[in-house]
């Protein structure tokens, strides 16, 4: 059984293609769209989505929640306007890599009154480090472009 059915929505999937109407579905916390006949399908609970648009999710493609999704990995006020996924490190303020934690800690000092300054859940110097920290804690998907500041840090000091 499904634990959530929203049914006879028109499904805008982001792909540019003509909305359709069908039915999306989640179970274990997994998304599924659903087409053709969905009158069967059982669910804990099913939405009528009849006259309404689904979207399966929104791609937020600048935002500066580099380190507030590590120290609030729940992100409920993104989650609750449907982002599932975010482009972070724009604007030229990127949080890896850094040569020293000193490095680091300075630019998000400097940084602070855009991105905030909120405790944060370990340490990490290299992208991939970095990276991992998103790993199995975001409540979305995280997508990663390296910013000019800690590239010129490197490079400048």
């Amino acid at each position: 059984m499904l634990d959530l059915l929203i049914r006879d929505g028109l499904i805008i999937d982001g792909t540019g293609n003509p909305g359709y109407y069908g039915a999306v579905a989640i179970a274990n916390e997994r998304v599924h769209i659903l087409r053709g006949d969905v009158s069967r399908v059982e669910a804990a609970r099913v939405v009528d989505a009849t006259g309404h648009v689904i979207c399966p999710g929104f791609i937020d493609m600048h935002a500066h929640s580099g380190l507030v999704l590590l120290a609030e990995p729940r992100h409920e006020p993104k989650v609750h306007q449907g982002v599932t996924t975010e482009l972070i490190g724009v604007d030229g303020c990127s949080y890896a890599p850094f040569h020293s934690h000193d490095d680091f800690l300075k630019f998000v000092q400097i940084n602070s009154g855009l991105d905030g300054n909120p405790p944060l859940p370990g340490r990490w110097s290299t992208v991939e480090q970095y990276l991992d920290m998103f790993t199995n804690r975001a409540a979305v998907n995280v997508v990663y472009i390296i910013g000019n500041s800690p590239l010129r840090i490197a490079a400048m000091g």
